[in-house]
Order: C-alpha cells, then structure tokens, then sequence
C-alpha cells in the first residue's frame, strides 16, 4: 500500500503573472484522502490555479502545474476528529501543501486544484490565509528617543591642586549623537530628554609619591551641586598611578548637566594623565 502522509511535489511551470513583483505564496489545499491515495500517481500533474473571487469562476490570477511524486514540497495526512457511536465516519483528508509565485496584489486570493486523484474536501476553492500584503498602517508614535549618547576626553594632562574639588575640562568628542556636548562649556555633559541613563569615566593619576599616604577621589555630579556616585582609591604607599573607572546609571531630566569632579591629597600638584582611548575618558548613553 502506497503511504501519502509526505508525498513531495515539484515547481513545474508558471502558466499565468499578474502585474507588480512576485512573492512566495504558501498555500495549502484540502483534499480526499482516500480518491488520492487511490488514484494519484507518480508523475501526475496537478494545476494549482489561484483566483480573487470566492466561486474559482473568474479569469485566473495565476496557475501553475506541480508533479505528484518529486521532490520540494509535502503533502500531509490529515485526521479528522471522531466521536463515539458517530455515523457515518468523517472522511480522512489530504493536505497539499506547496509554495506559489503570483505577483504582489493587494486582494484575498482563493486556490482551486484539479488533476488525478484531487477530489476536495469541503469546498473547491479554498481561501489562503498567507502571503499577500495588505495596505499600510498608520504609524504609531516612535516613542522616547534611545540614540542618546556621548563620549568625551581630553588630549592633554590635567594639573588639579592640592585639595582643589575640580571639574574636568574634556575638550574632544568620540562621538555625540544628540549635541550632548557643547566644546564652549567642555566640562558638561547636558541631557537632551528625560529618562534612565548610565554614566561611566576612566582617568589616570601621575604617580604617587613613594611610600604616600595620599587619596584621589572622583565623583560624579549632577548640576553642580548633587552626587550621584563616587569613588576613592588611597596610594597604599605604592609608586604607581592611581587610577578610577566608575560607572552608574541615573534618572535625569532634560536639562539636567553632569560633570566629572575630581580632587587628591597629595602634597603637591597632581596631573591626570592623557592616555589613548582611556584617561580622561567621560560618557553617557540613555537606556531603553
């Protein structure tokens, strides 16, 4: 007994195209299980004829012929729901399932096949549900803008004073997608819309003094007064430079500036040091 369960079916020509580019259409037809098995055989050709009325009468859209027995596409069994006592028994379909070329249109389109062994199931010409773009929606609001961010840094060192609470100068842009860097007030980085924020900063010290005991602290700061984080190293009595990367995520409002703030304990002057892609480094991204 031949088994139809994954019976393959190929592409063979385009008989009928609409105007406009062609799409691929899944489409799938219900068939007589049993007229099928029984009578359709390898080689046969089938017609998948589509059509925009709901009768198959019209002037066809768009046809094509597939081979029963070859290979690309599937046809399934399908089993029908069967309730106790139930007379007579419901009929066990066919399902073929292919894939059509038919110009875009923007209209509901129905499949009529015919060929040895394809008695339908239900109606003869079956809508699809796939494939066909309908018209275009209205556009809804786009919502808070995300491509928010910055990042600055500073070429040259900085000299900040003995116990001096500093607000550092970065005159360079990475990158500013939303002008939140003005090079006039290089020091700030103001915030274009409100919402949820993440902040981070790297920077390098000179080194300290052998045996110190110093602190070097940076902070950032939300409109000259507020601080929203901090960090604090300590010398540890070590000859290298000190160094910070800090990083949080804030609320900010429209409006809102923030700068990177900095001061040591050291006995004299300290700088921070320009270094490639990292110190001064300052930046911002807005989150979603």
């Amino acid at each position: 007994m031949r088994s139809f369960s994954r019976v393959s079916l190929v592409l063979a020509t385009v008989t009928f195209a609409m105007t406009g580019h062609a799409i691929d259409l899944p489409v799938t037809y219900l068939a007589d299980f049993k007229e099928f098995r029984r009578n359709a055989i390898a080689g046969d050709s089938l017609s998948f004829d589509l059509y925009t009325d709901d009768a198959c009468t019209g002037v066809v859209a768009h046809a094509e012929l597939k081979f029963v027995g070859g290979s690309g596409l599937t046809v399934e069994k399908t089993l029908p729901q069967k309730a106790k006592g139930q007379k007579p028994s419901p009929t066990k379909g066919v399902r073929l399932h292919t894939t059509l070329s038919p110009a875009a249109v923007a209209e509901q389109l129905y499949l009529k096949v015919t060929g040895t062994g394809v008695v339908a199931l239900g109606d003869e010409c079956q809508v699809q549900v796939a494939g066909i773009p309908g018209p275009e929606g209205p556009k809804g609001d786009p919502g808070p803008l995300l491509d928010v961010a910055a990042r600055v840094y500073s070429a040259n060192d900085i000299t900040v004073a003995r116990f001096s609470s500093q607000a550092l100068s970065f005159p360079e842009e990475r990158w500013d997608t939303a002008a939140l860097h003005d090079p006039a007030q290089p020091s700030r980085i103001v915030i274009p819309a409100s919402g949820n924020y993440l902040i981070y900063a790297n920077l390098a010290w000179s080194a300290a003094d052998l045996f110190g005991t110093e602190r070097f602290v940076m902070q950032f700061r939300v409109n000259g007064s507020q601080i929203t984080a901090s960090q604090t190293n300590n010398a540890d009595g070590l000859p290298l430079n000190p160094t910070h990367s800090l990083s949080t995520a804030a609320l900010l409002v429209a409006g809102d500036y923030l700068e990177v703030v900095v001061e040591h304990s050291a006995p004299s002057n300290r700088r921070i040091v320009a270094l490639p892609d990292y110190s001064p480094d300052f930046g911002i991204v807005r989150l979603p």
